[in-house]
């Protein structure tokens, strides 16, 4: 499972992590996501069985002084996982601000 992310804040990115949880079990330890090209944050996890509910939420903290930290709790995201002929992906596409979240949306491919 590869999850994708955009982050963006003027002072730069410190970190960005993906927070999982696998069939309402406890949230697992975050994963650091890997800074791919321009805003794009990647992290791989997995593999799942099928029918296997996914749910994950993004965090970010920005490279500022204040070490100001984005986090998009209210904006979770919910899969299962099907039978495909490749691996499953989730593309998510989110701005995280110091000083607001901006719209977040999702797709599977």
């Amino acid at each position: 499972m590869t999850v994708s992310c955009s982050v963006t804040d003027d002072t730069g990115i410190d970190y960005v992590h993906l927070f999982y949880i696998v069939d309402g079990d406890i949230f697992n330890t975050p994963l650091l996501m890997n800074h791919t090209t321009g805003s794009t944050y990647t992290a791989t996890f997995g593999p799942f069985e099928i029918n296997t509910t996914i749910e994950c939420y993004i965090a970010a903290a920005d490279s500022s002084v204040n070490g100001n930290y984005g986090i998009l709790d209210d904006e979770t995201f919910t899969f299962k996982v099907g039978e495909t002929t490749s691996s499953p992906y989730l593309f998510v596409v989110g701005i995280i601000t110091f000083i607001g979240l901006a719209s977040i949306y999702h797709k599977k491919r």
